[in-house]
């Protein structure tokens, strides 16, 4: 008779990561343009673009909200003819180079009003112009190359200022159109402009 002894060996593993470090919130603003392309009052183009915040911006936004400073209560819309990326670090005074170029050859005489409603408190918080779009009717064809975003200082609605010592909050380059949008005379570019902050 012969013994037959059967062994078996089971092995069994865990693995156990360490939780997660907590997340803290997210108050990034983050900025869209939309610009609706009008020509004999037909829409024959829609366009994108993503803002880059400057650097004065979001050090205006603290300073207002932790450091007493007086807030800034009229912005206004402008057309941007550059060749370059915004930057964070271009700014209303134009400087160094200039860092932008603004257009300003449109029949209205001023810089168009960013006029919006207040957010709610939400996650995201959103602030918005879509119940009063801006419009900027071209008086000469060229190329629109992005957008600004303005306001304070002592001339902040006049085309073309950088010398009044307003904030440049953002500029973008369309989404999409690397060498611009092409206008024409009479053109209508309708403008609408909107920032969230949270999730």
């Amino acid at each position: 008779m012969i013994d037959k002894l059967k062994m078996v060996c089971l092995a069994s593993a865990e693995l156990i990561r360490a939780p997660k470090a907590p997340q803290g919130d997210s108050v990034s603003p983050k900025g869209r343009y939309k610009v609706e392309h009008f020509r004999n009052g037909v829409k024959i183009g829609e366009y994108e673009a993503v803002n880059t915040t400057t650097n004065e911006g979001r050090a205006k936004l603290l300073n207002v909200m932790f450091d007493g400073t007086t807030p800034i209560t009229a912005w206004y819309l402008g057309l941007a003819v550059t060749s370059t990326n915004f930057q964070p670090t271009d700014n209303y005074a134009n400087s160094p180079s200039p860092a932008w170029s603004e257009f300003t050859t449109y029949a209205e005489l001023v810089r168009q009003a960013w006029t919006v409603v207040a957010s709610t408190a939400a996650n995201p918080a959103v602030t918005t112009n879509t119940a009063s779009v801006a419009a900027f009717t071209m008086a000469t064809g060229t190329t629109i190359t992005g957008l600004i975003l303005v306001g304070g200082g002592s001339a902040a609605s006049t085309k073309g200022d950088t010398a009044g010592g307003g904030v440049l909050w953002s500029g973008a380059q369309f989404t999409g159109q690397p060498t611009g949008i092409v206008v024409a005379s009479a053109d209508v570019l309708k403008v609408t402009y909107s920032v969230s902050v949270g999730a």
